[in-house]
């Protein structure tokens, strides 16, 4: 239940330091940044920090005390978003089961390998995720079921994000969904997806990610 209003751009802009943006869940063993105090006229000093490889620096050295640290990047192919993925190790893609999703997957592909052949060779495709299914929608199924018949073995992980009311009153109260009344069953598709995760991650260890070409 603490709130946090400090966050990266207090930190970027001088405001707050490291220990004042990052927030710690009761155990001590997870821990969260926000966005924190954004002024209009500032975003465009975000961006440029993203170009400039100063974000990524300040990025990194907030990653580097943590096991795993996941980057909650923003909708399409900018600089904020290239940024992340120059720092980071594997990237997630989250789709929806609409006739639209099949045209954004090349081109998030195409600034992928875009990003590891000139910033970053380490970067993995760990894979695409379904997000918000709507198990009800036999049209959006049908999607699904293309997806999988289409997509390179591998590419599509198997757990996938049914949609669910429970979301919005979790981001309302501000807890973890897995936390909320009546909310366990909507955390049990994150629960798989990050069993799934870890479990893709020791089989990567032992042989070089291919997804991302194979879908070309």
């Amino acid at each position: 239940k603490k709130k946090n209003a400090l966050g990266l751009m207090d930190l970027l802009m001088g405001r707050a330091t490291a220990q004042e943006v990052i927030t710690y869940t009761r155990d001590g063993q997870m821990a969260m940044v926000g966005m924190g105090n954004v002024e209009i006229e500032e975003m465009m000093r975000f961006e440029a920090a993203a170009g400039d490889g100063s974000l990524a620096s300040l990025l990194g050295s907030l990653a580097a005390p943590f096991g795993f640290v996941f980057f909650d990047a923003p909708a399409g192919v900018g600089p904020v978003t290239r940024a992340l993925l120059s720092i980071s190790t594997g990237v997630i893609m989250p789709i929806n089961a609409k006739n639209t999703t099949a045209r954004s997957i090349p081109l998030f592909l195409k600034l992928l390998e875009s990003v590891r052949a000139d910033e970053n060779p380490h970067l993995a495709f760990e894979g695409l995720v379904i997000t918000m299914l709507d198990y009800a929608n036999s049209h959006e199924i049908g999607i699904r079921r293309d997806l999988i018949q289409s997509l390179p073995e591998g590419t599509l992980f198997n757990s996938f994000i049914i949609h669910n009311v429970k979301y919005e009153e979790a981001s309302l109260r501000g807890v973890p969904i897995a936390l909320l009344g009546g909310g366990q069953d909507a955390a049990r598709g994150y629960m798989n997806l990050a069993m799934e995760l870890l479990s893709r991650k020791v089989v990567a260890d032992d042989r070089e990610d291919g997804h991302a070409e194979e879908l070309f």
